[in-house]
């Protein structure tokens, strides 16, 4: 069993789920959905054969609007505390987990601890916010995850550890800033995404120690749009 360490805020999402979303107008929702999201959407994959140890730091309140037309989710975000991680909580991480992953790193208040972790460990990236902040810590993971749709934002890094960009046309790893490898997809119209980034992460990190990189990509692409298309069918 792999023992990944979630590391994370805790997103208290609201899901507003629309066939498509006119702005400025009043729009019919299809369905209304309160839950955790975040790290608690690894477990939305059903993977079997990783065992996941929660650490949580900080709240959010969060509204979604998931938009089916455009295959497009939309947030709005509001701080209820601040994610401070100490090193007594990396010293547990360390002790308990063979990986970590953090969820949306750019969303922590403080993360310079995490620098210290002795496991391999991933990095998950969710706003707009300036990368070159993050460096130190991108040079220390082993996989960085980002939208494609944010590449832009690290047209002044190049760092060793391979970035994972990932949209519904498919994927692509920089390394140095160079593309190293792509993979593309023809994209599916009608799906309800939201989730699908931490998605392709579990899958990705459930196939990566035995397949690789490139293979778990593949993978990952293949099982998160399946089930997305499992998860519109229910909606």
């Amino acid at each position: 069993m792999f023992n990944v360490a979630l590391i994370g805020k805790t997103y208290n999402d609201t899901i507003v789920f629309v066939d498509r979303c006119y702005m400025g107008e009043t729009n019919d929702c299809n369905k209304i959905v309160e839950r955790r999201g975040g790290i608690y959407n690894f477990f939305q994959a059903n993977l079997k054969n990783s065992h996941y140890d929660l650490f949580e730091f900080g709240s959010k309140t969060v509204y979604i609007i998931s938009d089916k037309h455009s295959s497009m989710r939309t947030s709005f975000v509001y701080d209820e505390s601040p994610s401070v991680v100490y090193m007594d909580d990396v010293d547990k991480i360390n002790e308990k987990c063979d990986w970590a992953h953090v969820s949306y790193v750019d969303d922590f208040e403080s993360f310079s601890e995490l620098i210290h972790l002795k496991k391999p460990y991933s990095l998950d990236f969710c706003t707009t916010k300036d990368r070159k902040g993050y460096a130190d810590i991108m040079r220390g993971a082993s996989i960085v995850f980002d939208s494609r749709e944010r590449k832009s934002l690290y047209s002044d890094i190049s760092i060793d550890t391979p970035i994972i960009f990932h949209d519904q046309y498919g994927s692509e790893v920089v390394q140095n800033s160079k593309t190293i490898w792509e993979k593309r997809i023809v994209p599916i119209s009608g799906l309800n995404v939201n989730g699908a980034g931490d998605i392709y992460a579990g899958i990705f990190l459930e196939h990566y120690f035995k397949l690789g990189i490139f293979k778990s990509i593949e993978i990952a692409m293949d099982k998160t749009t399946n089930i997305l298309r499992e998860k519109n069918e229910k909606i």
